[in-house]
């Protein structure tokens, strides 16, 4: 077996196809501090500089989930060019001041377009950027049987009716029993039912309560702390996403998202996509 080399946190590095696949492949086998630090390695700040936004984690075992990422070629150090501003796209010059002089009107029409294609290619780089667009699913060490004995009770918390009834109707062609809440009230008395849910799906916009609070009380609550939950939000910085692992979300999946998408987290969630695992 391999030993980890020791982690240089003085370098800064980059995502490799593995490490995207473990935030955006619907399914991970990586704890929550990992998860984090891969969600804040952008290739343009140094590990030492990022882990310091990893709180309630000791220093060596920073030292152990770097050198882990490392070993199983999730991360790589930057080269020279990697380590450039992605939105750096050469600052081409569609037109030099000599040009535009002696440029006829359609041509200035024609540099004038191509400038404002470039500025607006620009943005939406930078824009995408500024988020971070995941479907991270953390994969339990073995299945979760149904509380109830038979097929699994998923609760919907979502505040778009619209939404809510498309994701219900798509639940129940996959086996699944949904369960529906659209706010705060109303996800209380639903985890007030016996048997409680299997799964529960939250969005985090909710109009009389805050996903994130919601989540974290779960996590402090004697009978409902192991209960899995799947953040579904539009929240989708880095800060929201990091703020989500670190309250013990399951996983995180950023809108809009494909149904199937979802479905594919929540077998994950559940341990139904493990090797060998049984149906729903």
């Amino acid at each position: 077996m391999r030993e980890a080399p020791p982690p240089d946190l003085d370098r800064v590095y980059v995502l490799t196809d593995s490490g995207i696949q473990q935030l955006k492949g619907g399914s991970t086998t990586l704890g929550e501090a990992a998860l984090r630090l891969l969600v804040l390695i952008d290739g343009k700040v140094t590990l030492a500089k990022l882990v310091k936004h990893l709180h309630g984690v000791a220093e060596a075992e920073i030292n152990d989930i770097v050198a882990a990422l490392v070993l199983e070629s999730h991360i790589r150090p930057a080269s020279a060019d990697a380590a450039k501003p992605a939105d750096d796209l050469g600052a081409l010059d569609f037109f030099s001041r000599e040009s535009v002089d002696a440029a006829s009107d359609d041509e200035k029409k024609e540099q004038e377009f191509a400038h404002s294609l470039q500025e607006a290619q620009n943005t939406a780089m930078r824009l995408k950027q500024s988020g971070c667009y995941v479907r991270i699913a953390r994969r339990p060490a073995q299945k979760r049987p149904p509380l109830g004995g038979s097929g699994y009770a998923v609760l919907v918390v979502e505040n778009d009716a619209n939404l809510s009834s498309v994701t219900r109707k798509f639940l129940e062609m996959e086996g699944f029993s949904p369960r529906i809440a659209a706010t705060g009230a109303e996800l209380v008395a639903e985890l007030r039912k016996a048997p409680p849910p299997d799964l529960v799906l939250l969005d985090v916009a909710l109009p009389d309560a805050d996903g994130f609070q919601v989540l974290a009380t779960i996590r402090k609550h004697p009978t409902l702390a192991r209960l899995p939950v799947i953040l579904l939000t539009a929240r989708s910085s880095k800060e929201d996403v990091m703020r989500g692992l670190a309250l013990g979300a399951d996983g995180y999946v950023t809108k809009p998202f494909e149904l199937d998408v979802l479905i594919r987290a929540m077998k994950s969630v559940l341990g139904l996509d493990a090797p060998g695992a049984p149906r729903s």
